[in-house]
């Protein structure tokens, strides 16, 4: 866990210097062991996955109930790739403590 945590401080302070020396938006997920997740963003990570991911489709601008399903079906399909490849990563660690 100790070594998560300097990890996840370093890659977050990639980031910041990332978006400091481009002014690109970022957004970073990252797992904990135990599973738990810790967000990063800039200027916030809420904003970033809102312009880039969902693609400007705010539910306040939702008509209808159609439009708020799209809504859903297309964050539940960003959690569920974000979920598939903290798998994938999960998993080479373990075998890299195997090996």
């Amino acid at each position: 866990m100790v070594t998560f945590s300097k990890r996840r401080k370093g890659l977050f302070k990639k980031a910041h210097e990332l978006h400091c020396l481009t002014g690109t938006d970022i957004a970073v997920v990252a797992f904990s062991p135990a599973g738990h997740p810790f967000t990063h963003g800039e200027p916030s990570f809420e904003s970033t996955i809102d312009k880039s991911w969902l693609e400007g489709i705010k539910v306040e601008a939702c008509e209808s109930v159609d439009d708020l399903v799209l809504v859903k079906n297309v964050a539940e399909e960003i959690r569920n790739k974000i979920l598939f490849r903290a798998m994938e990563v999960d998993e080479d660690f373990v075998r890299s403590l195997l090996a």
